[in-house]
């Protein structure tokens, strides 16, 4: 709680949820109450703030520097690295330092990696669990919190875009439909363009079949076929 970084507050809040050790998980969320309090928002809107970035770009991806040589990294659907050489040859591990690297830099590039691995399965984790209680509570984000804390972050992106979503009206009932592609761009169930309100009244969430049902039962079957033909599987 004192350190109040991201990655802090993302563990501070596995350990609010926990339920073995009653006084550890009352203090760890009186630790959150408290600083939900000082930003002014509810603890849901803390925990889309808090999700650490890994150090990933805006594509969920890393450059890992030996001097000389250069590697990249992306990540999986299930936020793992995938490593791939200078001429995009896939890698499963970094190679040993040669003669002519940077022994400095690729003594970091290793550590970075070891540490992102570590840091990437306990936040995959975390977030997957957030995500699935989301859409079983209804949560509603608006349009800028949506763009901002899900679409764009570096890693909710690449499960973000694994879901189908849905915008909602004022009476909760599902308005429309559409799902993030792997560029980030907003697509109906047709892959034409989805355009979301521009007004902070926009209600998203994560769609639930049973809502699809309730407005078009055709609407399940549509994703499906688009999940299946771009071989989407759901977290």
């Amino acid at each position: 709680g004192e350190v109040g970084s991201d990655a802090a507050l993302m563990h501070l809040g596995e350990l609010a949820r926990q339920t073995r050790y009653a006084d550890l998980n009352a203090r760890a969320s009186a630790l959150l109450d408290e600083v939900a309090a000082q930003r002014g928002l509810s603890l849901a809107q803390l925990a889309d703030r808090t999700v650490p970035e890994l150090g990933l770009d805006a594509h969920a991806g890393l450059a890992l520097d030996f001097g000389p040589r250069r590697f990249t990294l992306r990540m999986d659907d299930r936020l793992q690295p995938l490593l791939r050489d200078a001429e995009g040859k896939p890698l499963k591990a970094l190679p040993k330092p040669n003669a002519a690297d940077d022994a400095a830099l690729a003594a970091a590039a290793a550590e970075q990696l070891k540490e992102l691995r570590k840091l990437a399965k306990t936040v995959a984790a975390t977030q997957l669990r957030r995500l699935e209680a989301a859409m079983c509570e209804q949560r509603r984000w608006t349009h800028g919190e949506f763009m901002a804390f899900l679409v764009r972050h570096p890693v909710m992106r690449v499960f973000v875009r694994q879901l189908v979503w849905g915008l909602f009206d004022e009476s909760g009932e599902l308005a429309a439909s559409f799902r993030v592609s792997a560029e980030g761009e907003l697509v109906d169930p047709h892959d034409d363009p989805f355009a979301l309100p521009d007004d902070e009244g926009a209600r998203i969430g994560i769609a639930h079949p049973l809502e699809f049902a309730a407005r078009d039962p055709a609407l399940a079957t549509a994703w499906a076929s688009v999940l299946a033909d771009y071989e989407i599987v759901q977290p």
